[in-house]
């Protein structure tokens, strides 16, 4: 794996654990070259989930863009990104039972997500996101 910090392809494993919900396997890294530690996620790639956007066009869902938008929307609140990746979470997981959704059913999970008692004290209000919305999508 390339390290972040130096380029260099060289590394061993440091540790190895499997998250909670046992869905992925995050592994803890040393780059044999510059000696610097980073982490490094391995999820089972599944079915590639489709979004239909507005104008009828498909795109595939990226969990990245999801997350990348939670960020931009939550930016200045006391959220953290944990409690964001697992709201990423969810909205993955419901996902899984329909492989391809309309954009505004995404938008309405993260706005239920959002609007959760527990992301409420963290001083999160629902708001409304959809793939136009993430960053890139002008």
């Amino acid at each position: 794996m390339k390290c972040p910090y130096c380029g260099h392809l060289g590394d061993k494993v440091v540790d190895s654990r499997e998250t909670k919900e046992g869905e992925a396997i995050r592994r803890r890294r040393e780059c044999l070259s510059c000696g610097k530690r980073f982490t490094s996620y391995e999820r089972i790639d599944e079915i590639p989930y489709m979004v239909v956007k507005k104008d009828g066009s498909r795109e595939r869902f990226e969990r990245q863009k999801l997350i990348a938008g939670l960020l931009k929307a939550c930016e200045k609140r006391p959220v953290s990104v944990s409690a964001l990746e697992g709201i990423a979470d969810r909205v993955e997981a419901r996902l899984q039972d329909r492989p391809e959704k309309g954009n505004r059913d995404q938008g309405d999970r993260r706005v239920r997500h959002a609007g959760t008692p527990g992301a409420r004290q963290g001083g999160v209000r629902p708001v409304r996101l959809g793939v136009s919305a993430l960053p890139g999508r002008g």
